[in-house]
């Protein structure tokens, strides 16, 4: 059996290729996860597969596996929970990369829970744009919007509307907000899932001007630093934050000369092409 990981800070999408068949987890971030906490969605994706020997062959692809210490540690939990000594890590930027089936070259971005860009030329990164993690950076994805959205919410600077609107969905206290984000863990999906609201409402004036705004951030702070070293300006983006903005996603890409080849929601469908192939 080969498994094909891609796993967010939100959630984490397990292939089987031989039969096609998916499970979902939780991401599994190992910033964010304690060893207890993998060694128990690894037994939930065994009972899931009916994995019983030690044959499996597991090629895992995530957000935060780019320290290494942390993807070392993340490969003897796998190694251990499936008894097989057959475990790759790599990162989610790579996963993206070898989903996104690139001839050539091209700028390839992640815009899901986290944010991330990098350049691709003859399978394989040739170039990272630094990658600064939820506090000082993710610029354009979820988390920025959602850190923007509850600071505006907070300090009282919305529409009267769109704060009762934010209230109706999320009626916590100034105190239950601040235990939610500094004493609860899993701050950044948190964060996160506050930009459901905001892409629910982008048909207003505030919650468009957040998204563009954020994505503005990106392109000057990610991508304009792979741009200028490499004068490529054809971009693939995956995320599902991404997909779930598309439209302005390739209008501000559009306006600064940015040719979108193609907006993914997830990339576990090209991961498991890209390993059939090699096994082929």
């Amino acid at each position: 059996m080969t498994l094909v990981v891609d796993s967010g800070s939100t959630k984490t999408t397990w292939a089987e290729i031989e039969s096609g068949n998916k499970f979902v987890t939780d991401g599994l971030n190992p910033h964010f996860n304690t060893d207890a906490m993998v060694i128990k969605k690894c037994a939930d994706v065994r009972r899931y597969f009916n994995i019983e020997n030690s044959s499996t062959k597991i090629f895992f692809y995530g957000a935060g596996c780019g320290d290494t210490i942390q993807a070392s540690r993340l490969q003897s939990l796998l190694q251990s929970a499936f008894k097989t000594e057959a475990v790759s890590i790599d990162t989610d930027m790579l996963g993206a990369c070898r989903s996104a089936n690139i001839n050539g070259s091209s700028l390839v971005g992640i815009l899901g829970t986290g944010s991330n860009a990098c350049y691709y030329e003859d399978d394989r990164i040739a170039m990272k744009s630094p990658s600064l993690g939820y506090i000082l950076g993710d610029e354009g994805s979820a988390n920025h919007v959602g850190r923007i959205m509850l600071k505006k919410y907070l300090n009282d600077t919305l529409d009267k509307e769109l704060k009762n609107l934010f209230h109706d969905d999320y009626p916590y206290s100034y105190e239950e907000w601040m235990h939610r984000i500094y004493h609860c863990g899993n701050a950044n999906r948190f964060l996160a899932s506050l930009a459901t609201f905001v892409v629910k409402h982008q048909d207003k004036k505030e919650c468009e001007g957040i998204i563009h705004d954020v994505l503005e951030e990106w392109l000057s702070s990610q991508l304009c630093y792979l741009i200028s070293r490499t004068h490529c300006k054809k971009l693939y983006v995956i995320g599902g934050f991404a997909k779930a903005i598309e439209q302005t996603l390739k209008e501000i890409m559009t306006n600064h000369g940015i040719e979108i080849t193609n907006v993914v929601g997830n990339p576990i469908d090209g991961l498991m092409k890209y390993h059939s192939s090699k096994n082929s």
